[in-house]
């Protein structure tokens, strides 16, 4: 299994959304961003909580939806990373496509 190497968020952009790790996305606020940023990604973070189950154990802790705070870090930073949906195509759809 190859591993991912890290973007270094001084110098580098991301060019997925997978790019958007939780180090890069903290050090390209501290090197990039405004303080009205710095506030607003501090905000993001605390409204992206939620409860998440250990599933080794079972044990409900405070988790933060990475999900969540990709999508808005992309709106903000990145728009040219979010994907455009085609209407009506569904993987199906393209698979069926693709193998005719």
């Amino acid at each position: 299994m190859a591993t991912r190497r890290e973007l270094n968020a001084i110098n580098e952009l991301p060019k997925d959304k997978n790019d958007l790790t939780k180090k890069y996305m903290l050090d390209y606020i501290i090197h990039h961003g405004t303080d009205k940023d710095k506030e607003w990604y501090i905000k993001l973070i605390e409204d992206s909580q939620k409860e998440k189950t250990n599933n080794l154990t079972g044990k409900q802790y405070q988790g933060t939806d990475l999900k969540k705070v990709r999508e808005a870090f992309v709106d903000r930073f990145f728009p040219n990373l979010k994907k455009q949906k085609t209407t009506g195509t569904s993987y199906l759809d393209e698979v069926r496509k693709s193998l005719k």
